[in-house]
């Protein structure tokens, strides 16, 4: 328990120096799913074929990357977007797509929150999914 805290409260600082300044419209979603037991290998290899997805067809996709825990009983999720509307459309693809089913057969769904300037829109499509919204209030960045 105390490995997890350590690890989320390394994850929000670098979630917060990522953020960089109010005024940025950077969106980043901060995932926890739990592995569905006895499928821990297929879940690290599907987590390659999202990536190189992603990688691919979402161009304003930032950040994307998947953190299993030493059993592989465990996964979080770590996205950042451009705006809300890249991190929409990104929603958007993975619900009309051929990875949705595939993708919950191999995780369950832990917790799910959304840092940054997200619009009604973003919120919408996330239903059923995101309750937990936060905005930057402070922070800064180092280049």
């Amino acid at each position: 328990m105390i490995l997890t805290k350590i690890f989320i409260l390394s994850l929000f600082i670098s979630i917060t120096g990522c953020a960089g300044h109010p005024e940025e419209d950077l969106v980043i979603f901060a995932i926890d799913f739990a592995v569905t037991e006895g499928k821990e290998k297929e879940a690290r290899n599907y987590s390659e074929i999202m990536r190189k997805h992603v990688l691919n067809s979402e161009p304003e996709t930032l950040i994307y990357e998947y953190y299993f825990s030493e059993d592989s009983q465990n996964m979080y999720l770590y996205e950042v977007y451009k705006n809300s509307d890249a991190a929409t459309s990104h929603v958007k693809a993975f619900q009309q797509g051929p990875y949705l089913e595939e993708f919950f057969n191999l995780f369950t769904l832990k917790s799910f929150v959304v840092m940054g300037n997200s619009k009604d829109d973003l919120r919408t499509s996330l239903e059923g999914f995101a309750n937990d919204y936060r905005t930057l209030v402070s922070g800064f960045r180092r280049k």
